[in-house]
């Protein structure tokens, strides 16, 4: 009977480590909901992902855990920001592009978005040294949100999308 409780035990905590973010995320949407406010922003929160908010910022961050990072690892960081740091393509300067190319950081395209219905614009990028091919984009707008940023694998770039396409005004 003992064996079987300490084999029980060991089961569970092995299931509890290997999807220990998940775990986290669905605990706190249990908490929490599905949706966090910024400002005047209703922003959903997919059930993998965890809210990390600040004065200036809200992120959301997902990261699998051992069981499901086995098809490739991969991290999601999507941030909502009040500052002015989110630089369009005819903001940077030509310098800094070519050292940008330099080090492995190309612009694949520009696309016309909303944000609660406030228009805007995204520059996607490709990383390919020292990330392993990650995708970067960063979107302008105007209002007290002003920039959206995601880092993360190129499969997830239309669920980035399709989060921007649901945010909403309070």
């Amino acid at each position: 009977m003992i064996i079987y409780v300490g084999l029980a035990v060991a089961l569970a905590m092995l299931v509890f480590w290997a999807f220990l973010p998940e775990t986290i995320a669905v605990a706190w949407h249990v908490r929490h909901g599905s949706e966090v406010r910024f400002r005047d922003l209703r922003i959903p929160v997919p059930l993998t992902y965890i809210p990390l908010p600040d004065t200036d910022n809200v992120a959301l961050y997902s990261s699998p855990g051992w069981l499901r990072g086995l098809g490739g690892s991969w991290v999601l960081l999507i941030t909502f920001d009040t500052r002015t740091a989110h630089h369009t393509p005819e903001r940077i300067p030509t310098q800094l592009l070519e050292k940008l190319a330099r080090a492995g950081i190309t612009e694949k395209g520009t696309k016309s978005v909303t944000l609660g219905g406030k228009p805007g614009k995204c520059t996607e990028y490709s990383h390919q040294a020292n990330t392993g091919g990650m995708s970067e984009i960063r979107c302008s707008f105007e209002g007290a949100v002003q920039g959206v940023h995601f880092f993360g694998t190129p499969r997830k770039i239309s669920d980035f999308y399709w989060l921007l396409s649901r945010v909403t005004r309070t």
